[in-house]
């Protein structure tokens, strides 16, 4: 559902906290990590970033009203957290400019946003999949074990076996892909051609005006 507000912290180099809303042009200028929270009913989400360009940053974040369970939203595992005087404290470390969100929530609210990231990721892999395969077959590629398993995928009530399932379809349409000679053929040679064009661009931008 829609954030219901938006607070943001800054932690700066000497570990001093500057709260509530926007962050000040100096403080976009200072190297540190960044905190914020959208807060709903049963949930907050973090949003926490390293705003230093150059070197990797460290730091603990901790929750003064905590809930009941945190969540690691990129790999959907549980995040361990410590019992502190402040609330529940949990250590973060971020290469330059990286970031991560974490889901903060009780046990519901955990399961439905596990579900809800992984719906996500299968929507999106089925979209580049089902690209694939029709380009594979404007190639005269045989693509039927790889739809029958997409359509095996689209019948799955969970949305992690789906994506499983779409990941195995991947192998199928690789393995039709490699079969067919002429088609593999070109798609080397076209795949070759994008890399010296993207070559010839990263060159280009870095090309004195």
């Amino acid at each position: 559902g829609p954030a219901e507000s938006f607070t943001a912290y800054v932690l700066g180099a000497g570990s001093e906290v500057v709260g509530g809303g926007l962050r000040t042009a100096g403080e976009l200028r200072r190297a540190a990590l960044h905190v914020g929270a959208f807060s709903g009913k049963d949930y907050d989400v973090l949003v926490v970033h390293n705003n230093d360009p150059w070197s990797p940053r460290r730091g603990a974040v901790t929750l003064q009203r905590p809930r009941s369970k945190l969540l690691d939203l990129y790999t959907l595992e549980l995040v361990a957290t410590e019992d502190t005087s402040a609330g529940k404290t949990f250590p973060v470390s971020f290469p330059p400019g990286d970031g991560r969100l974490y889901l903060a929530g009780d046990a519901p609210a955990v399961d439905a946003a596990r579900r809800s990231v992984w719906r996500r990721r299968y929507a999106h892999q089925r979209q580049l999949l089902l690209r694939d395969i029709a380009l594979a077959r404007q190639g005269r590629v045989d693509v039927t074990q790889t739809l029958q398993v997409v359509a095996a995928a689209a019948g799955e009530t969970g949305p992690q076996v789906a994506y499983e399932r779409l990941a195995e379809a991947r192998q199928h349409l690789q393995q039709a892909v490699v079969a067919a000679r002429e088609y593999n053929q070109v798609r080397r040679h076209v795949e070759a051609a994008r890399e010296s064009f993207g070559q010839i661009q990263r060159a280009f931008y870095r090309a004195p005006v």
